[in-house]
């Protein structure tokens, strides 16, 4: 044994059993005393060795909560011949809000003393402890009333730092204010997972009900800029890799399947294998981002290589991401990266520069005229002056007339305010979605995240509104910005491949009921390939081809009701 001991743990090391290696090696420095000290540094070694191969686990506590999202901890067994079960008005209280109390029963002992027994050793008034350090220390009174949520959803309660309880049993009951998370109550459920094959080579959308043009993120290559400020190598893929689960439900990470992989688009063969799963699945072009900064691009490899390989034959436009890069991730000013410095010379030297790509065959055009989307037209300090400026240089230049648009990411006017022809919806931006937080049981320590229900979509295109001049719809599979923003990001949750395709077949309905023109006849989708915002429709190893195929079938589905207008 003591000749073998050395020998077994080697073997058990190679095996990657280091606990097991790790008890021989011990056994094997009491065996052989002279050589503790260099099986130390094997002990130490091995047990880096164990740290690094664990599988990354989030240590969380199972928690349950009732239907209002209130933490349920173990059940105490109460003395029912407690006196502090009796409800007993603390000398400071009003007579009045005592009488609220008592006749809403928002106040229950019963719950106050299971929930917080430990905290209430030696305490003889539970309403008044709750009143004065209860509050303070957020605990809830019922499972009727939620402190930390009432404070938070109504900030004028908040900000005149009354008494929240109080407030709610006294005044805020009867002005319809909520005093607990209200569940949002969808229609729709969501379709249980399913991995879905690509369609054979042959089979393809065999006619588009209308043009579905995909937003397209260009950042899947390493720029020296990118490198610079975000370290060697980095691509879009750096922080989709390593995103993690933020409650429980969360689809964390997303995983592309094998056909694109973690692919860099300045492989020409990548373009070309997005092109060909866009076109099998009825899609009708992409929208690049082009970013533009006072002469200095972006990111501008894989639209070039577009416009100089012919052979990649699909129609594409641009869209002017005109924010500011800062670290936030969020186009806002804060530790600026890359500045936008809007002028006149600078709007005739972009159209200049795009002109190239809006003379191109492949360029998509609406009634003729190429289309030219800006992201962010309010941060123009004279929008209209620098469209009539990008007008007249067109057609003086062989461009022509061109369509202006812009996607409804944090405004919604009408175009006419920029001399701009139409407005682009832009979910999940500017939908005022309902927040199910609440409602999410967290697997971090420092949960942050904001969760709303992806549902709303599909309730509300089942009656679009007329907003009175022309908007193109917008979808989107999903959203989750948590590879970008970990704990603090914001979740979409409850898309499903399913009500996807509902979601596209009601877009597509109404685009046919109320577009002008044949040319208008588009519907945008958001997006291609934003895989750090969860918004994709190529493959992943969880949905397969299903979010692609939502939109083939809904093509189908229009085409085949064979509507008349």
């Amino acid at each position: 044994m003591e000749k073998n001991i050395l020998r077994e743990a080697n073997i058990l090391f190679h095996k990657d059993d280091f606990d097991g290696a790790l008890l021989l090696y011990r056994q094997a420095q009491q065996v052989f005393p002279e050589l503790h000290d260099s099986l130390e540094l094997v002990v130490n070694y091995t047990k880096r060795q164990r740290s690094e191969n664990m599988p990354t686990k989030v240590s969380v506590q199972p928690v349950n909560r009732d239907r209002f999202g209130n933490i349920i901890r173990e059940k105490v067994v109460i003395d029912e011949n407690d006196p502090r079960l009796e409800l007993v008005k603390p000398a400071s209280l009003e007579e009045y809000f005592f009488e609220q109390i008592v006749e809403s029963q928002l106040f229950d002992p019963h719950f106050y003393l299971s929930q917080y027994y430990d905290d209430l050793v030696g305490v003889d008034n539970l309403l008044e402890n709750y009143l004065t350090e209860g509050i303070e220390q957020k605990r809830n009174p019922s499972s009727q009333f939620d402190t930390a949520y009432y404070l938070k959803h109504n900030p004028d309660v908040a900000q005149a730092d009354v008494n929240p309880f109080l407030h709610y049993v006294g005044n805020g009951r009867f002005e319809g204010r909520e005093a607990v998370p209200k569940p949002y109550d969808s229609p729709y459920e969501v379709a249980p997972v399913e991995y879905i094959e690509r369609l054979p080579l042959d089979e393809t959308c065999a006619a588009q009900a209308v043009r579905a043009i995909c937003f397209y993120l260009p950042q899947f290559h390493a720029i020296p800029e990118n490198d610079e400020w975000w370290g060697k190598g980095f691509t879009e893929w750096t922080n989709v890799k390593p995103a993690k689960p933020q409650f429980e439900g969360h689809y964390q990470p997303h995983v592309p399947d094998d056909f694109l992989g973690y692919y860099n688009l300045l492989e020409k063969e990548t373009q070309r294998k997005q092109i060909e799963l866009a076109k099998q699945y009825g899609i009708e072009g992409f929208c690049y981002y082009l970013y533009w900064f006072s002469g200095q691009r972006l990111l501008e490899q894989p639209l070039d290589n577009m416009l100089a390989d012919k052979t990649l034959d699909f129609p594409f436009c641009v869209c002017w991401a005109n924010e500011n890069w800062s670290r936030r991730w969020d186009g806002l000013d804060n530790d600026l990266l890359m500045v936008q410095d809007y002028s006149p010379e600078d709007d005739i030297a972009f159209i200049e520069n795009t002109a190239k790509y809006l003379k191109d065959k492949r360029y998509i055009k609406i009634n003729g005229k190429p289309l030219l989307m800006i992201y962010r037209p309010n941060l123009f300090p004279d929008m209209k002056a620098t469209a009539s400026r990008w007008r007249n240089w067109c057609r003086e230049n062989g461009v022509g007339e061109i369509y202006l648009a812009y996607p409804q990411s944090f405004e919604s006017v009408p175009p006419e305010e920029y001399d701009f022809d139409a407005a682009v919806e832009f979910p999940p931006n500017k939908s005022n979605p309902p927040n199910i937080t609440e409602f999410q049981t967290p697997v971090v320590e420092d949960f942050q995240t904001t969760v709303y229900d992806w549902r709303v979509f599909v309730e509300r295109s089942k009656s679009y509104k007329d907003v009175g001049y022309t908007l193109f719809r917008g979808l989107t599979p999903s959203w989750d910005n948590t590879a970008r923003k970990k704990n603090k990001g914001t979740v979409f949750q409850n898309s499903c491949p399913k009500l996807f395709e509902q979601n596209a077949i009601d877009a597509f309905n109404e685009t046919k009921r109320s577009a002008k023109t044949n040319d208008e006849q588009i519907v945008f989708i958001n997006a291609w390939n934003e895989w750090a915002e969860g918004a994709h429709l190529e493959p992943d190893q969880k949905y397969g081809y299903a979010w692609l195929q939502a939109i083939k079938n809904a093509h189908e589905e229009i085409n085949k009701k064979k509507i008349k207008y």
